[in-house]
């Protein structure tokens, strides 16, 4: 499914998926730095730092200083990047309903059922 999700995401919208995966990051708690997303992703904050960039340069994302921490960056998804992320979703959501379609009721509750179980030994 991520070789797929990395397909459909930079066809239909033109970022990488590693760049998704920042939005989504910055979406799930705002006012994140570079240095948080870097250890969550377990990235070098030099390749965040390139993807921050990107993502500014799009104007998906917001980076202000930290009037606490002059040298700290925070960041916050634009309008544009709030839009972004729910259209990804949905098309991922779309996505993954057409390859769970195939299933039958009991595969798809069993095969959720293992992967949820796989997800928490993570």
């Amino acid at each position: 499914m991520d070789k797929t999700a990395h397909k459909f995401i930079e066809q239909e919208y033109n970022i990488s998926f590693h760049q998704f995966l920042v939005l989504m990051h910055i979406q799930e708690q705002p006012e994140i730095n570079q240095k948080q997303i870097a250890t969550f992703m377990t990235y070098t904050e030099a390749a965040i730092s390139r993807q921050i960039s990107s993502l500014e340069v799009l104007e998906l994302i917001q980076v202000s200083k930290n009037s606490k921490n002059k040298r700290e960056k925070l960041l916050a998804l634009t309008v544009q990047g709030e839009k972004l992320i729910n259209s990804c979703l949905k098309l991922l959501t779309k996505k993954s309903n057409q390859l769970m379609s195939v299933l039958t009721p009991a595969e798809e509750s069993s095969f959720r059922a293992t992967l949820n179980k796989l997800l928490i030994t993570i």
